[in-house]
């Protein structure tokens, strides 16, 4: 038997099966899934596995039953991770209901933070900004021609009149 035949046979079975059970395994799989395109899903799934097991089915005549083994052995792994899902879903709900914590008034905003380092006296504020973008003092003090020291201690200052300004 050449591969097209046998492909014809084995798609012929697949079509009896589908003709014969397809609405009984939609019930069954409905049964787990709830909606019908879920159901779908599950008895298509079903009709794979069982299509590439076909060399297992013993008794033609019980198809029904074999099939619907695999509608329900998927559909119950659908519904445990569905479940899965909806409780973590039902942990996280309380937190995104919330309202976020109330900002305390003795916070300062970012806008009011870069006016304030704005108003810096220059190369404090230079100083400043390179060390908010995180480069060392090293660097600093080379890229600017000062000593590391000094570039310490513009640092130190410019936090101490931030800090004056800002609360």
């Amino acid at each position: 038997m050449d591969a097209e035949t046998n492909w014809q046979a084995d798609k012929s079975v697949v079509d009896d099966w589908i003709k014969s059970h397809w609405d009984r395994l939609i019930r069954v799989a409905q049964s787990y899934a709830g909606g019908f395109v879920a159901a779908e899903d599950i008895v298509m799934e079903a009709l794979w596995k069982a299509y590439v097991r076909r060399d297992r089915l013993r008794d033609p005549d019980a198809a029904g039953d074999w099939l619907e083994t695999f509608v329900r052995r998927i559909g119950y792994k659908s519904a445990k991770k569905q479940q899965g899902r909806e409780e973590a879903m039902m942990k996280i709900a309380p937190l995104l209901e919330r309202e976020p914590p109330p900002v305390p008034d003795h916070l300062f905003s970012i806008a009011e933070t870069k006016r304030t380092i704005d108003e810096l006296p220059e190369p404090m504020r230079t100083v400043v900004q390179m060390r908010l973008e995180g480069w060392p003092y090293t660097d600093v003090a080379t890229r600017l021609g000062m000593a590391e020291s000094t570039a310490r201690s513009y640092y130190n200052r410019a936090k101490r009149i931030l800090r004056s300004k800002l609360g």
